[in-house]
């Protein structure tokens, strides 16, 4: 069996999204051919403790002390471990995923030092985008050449929608054009178990996942739910959960005058994050920065999995609204404005009253993890295939 060094600064038990592309290859990589070895940081939180146990028994993971994610920049203390790692075990390949991208930049260095080919998950766009943080003109430029050195290396680049591969292909140069493909965010299927986290005579809408001021402000959030609540009887049936780290907008939702309306709940595993999607009435899908219509959140292809009518406060011309509406089931409100929010909101509620929400039937397969797991093992094959012939003067 190959072997593969899959660097990733994210990765369970640590509570962050992040980390389970990461978590997801890994699980299945062993199915076609490569034992993962994982590269990532120590941590401390242990909520997620319960996914490695679903890691195969030759997936080795090596954490690295004082890999700060704030620095962004190359981890030396994960490249002096990688130096072990190439002794022994050894490894045929080098896999980066974002983010950090402290992440792709070790993994580029890794890489380069020991001369192993270099595949980048890139994910979001890194010098555009809503994962791009224009901190100050050294920062700026630092990266960009960062980003032209990884993908110039990289033998693969990925990128999680097709929009966006095309986006980059025209923005890049021809060579690093064609090493460019697309692997989404994908899903595991979990039994049907649903579990209601709220009262059963109202209309529960679930948010899953952390408040960003960027991309998902909590402010207009409230705010939209607050105007939608001038309708009495909304008000009185209709209660939005919310999961994650959101505990500490309580006063804020006090001042929104929606206390009564918006439910808090710390964070779940992820297994009982997915069975509380299952019990729920609608599910909200809530993004609002404008180039986020490139960058569908990993977050549909959970909710999709559940098969509960989702309400998207989106982009209405983005490829999260397009597959959504794919469905025929789920509703697009649009993000462009309070009431257009707060009309999404209500017409939920009016469907949910009707007894009109339905589930959808959408085929999924291709984005099961484990399908997806096997495009990325067979890109490594054809990698390593060509590597071999290099070396023989095939």
């Amino acid at each position: 069996m190959k072997r593969v060094l899959l660097v990733s600064y994210y990765f369970p038990p640590m509570l962050a999204v992040g980390g389970l592309r990461a978590l997801y290859f890994a699980r299945y990589l062993s199915e076609f051919g490569y034992a993962p070895i994982i590269l990532t940081s120590e941590t401390e939180e242990t909520i997620q403790a319960e996914a490695l146990q679903q890691l195969p028994a030759c997936c080795e993971i090596r954490r690295v002390a004082n890999w700060y994610r704030w620095r962004q920049d190359v981890s030396i203390e994960a490249v002096m471990v990688a130096a072990q790692l190439a002794r022994d075990p050894g490894f045929d390949l080098v896999f980066g995923t974002a983010p950090t991208w402290s992440s792709i930049k070790t993994a580029a260095i890794i890489a380069m030092v020991f001369r192993r080919p270099l595949v980048v998950d890139i994910r979001d766009p890194w010098t555009c985008g809503t994962a791009w943080f224009r901190r100050n003109m050294y920062w700026q430029a630092s990266n960009r050449l960062w980003e032209l050195y990884s993908l110039r290396r990289a033998k693969r680049i990925i990128y999680v929608d097709q929009r966006q591969t095309e986006m980059m292909q025209q923005r890049l140069s021809a060579a690093s054009a064609k090493k460019m493909l697309t692997i989404t965010h994908g899903y595991d299927p979990v039994p049907d178990a649903p579990e209601r986290h709220g009262p059963t005579d109202m209309f529960l809408l679930l948010h899953s996942g952390n408040l960003y001021e960027e991309c998902r402000p909590p402010k207009l959030l409230f705010s939209a739910l607050a105007l939608a609540c001038r309708n009495p009887e909304f008000a009185a049936q209709s209660r939005l959960l919310l999961f994650g780290n959101v505990c500490q907008y309580k006063d804020l939702v006090r001042q929104c005058g929606v206390e009564k309306q918006v439910l808090f709940s710390g964070c779940l595993s992820f297994q009982d994050s997915i069975h509380a999607m299952q019990g729920a009435d609608m599910l909200v899908l809530y993004q609002v920065h404008r180039e986020a219509a490139l960058q569908p959140t990993s977050k549909i292809y959970e909710y999709l999995s559940t098969r509960r009518p989702i309400l998207g406060i989106i982009a209405s011309d983005g490829a999260a609204a397009d597959l959504l509406r794919a469905t025929g089931t789920c509703r697009v409100a649009g993000n462009s404005d309070l009431q257009t929010i707060a009309e999404g909101f209500l017409a939920a509620w009016r469907d949910w009253r009707a007894g009109s929400l339905e589930t959808h039937t959408l085929d999924l397969t291709r984005y099961n993890r484990r399908n997806l797991t096997a495009a990325l093992a067979r890109q490594f094959d054809e990698i390593l295939s060509d590597t071999t012939s290099a070396r023989h003067g095939g």
